[in-house]
């Protein structure tokens, strides 16, 4: 089985390599294994960039970029990512 140090490393290699033109920021959030202790649930908080149509005006008044958090799903026996779904805060 591996372990939780393992499993955040592989969740973040899979994320980084999807969401490499798009994500800025990203941070472990939490992680979490299964009652079962058959997967590790690893939740990454990331940034949006803002939107190439957004004026700089619009930007300093939104503040902050919009954070996003997408859970992955990750098979604790292999390390192989099952699923990337998105987090509701």
């Amino acid at each position: 089985m591996i372990d939780v140090r393992y499993a955040t490393e592989r969740a973040v290699e899979y994320f980084e390599q999807l969401f490499k033109n798009g994500a800025q920021n990203v941070r472990l959030e939490e992680v979490e294994i299964s009652d079962d202790e058959r997967y590790w649930y690893v939740t990454l908080g990331f940034d949006l960039p803002p939107l190439p149509s957004t004026s700089g005006l619009a930007q300093v008044l939104s503040g902050r970029p919009e954070r996003q958090y997408k859970t992955l799903k990750v098979d604790a026996a292999t390390g192989e990512v099952l699923s990337v779904k998105i987090r509701k805060v």
